[in-house]
């Protein structure tokens, strides 16, 4: 069963903040919600964690560079 993110357990879990979080959405880098309803958004987890594995990997890179 896939896990949804809400905003602020997302915020918690990717240690961003709100703003900081649709201003990446809207670079189009970082996942777009689901619309859950009418009036609610959330976040897959698998989304979110592959998100922070590539930022991983480009910050490894960054490092390793001489």
């Amino acid at each position: 069963m896939q896990k949804i993110l809400r905003m602020p357990q997302l915020e918690h879990y990717v240690g961003l903040s709100r703003a900081s979080i649709y201003r990446a959405i809207k670079k189009h880098q970082f996942p777009e919600p689901y619309r859950l309803t009418a009036r609610a958004v959330g976040w897959r987890r698998e989304d979110v964690d592959e998100w922070i594995a590539a930022r991983e990997r480009v910050s490894t890179d960054v490092e390793e560079e001489p």
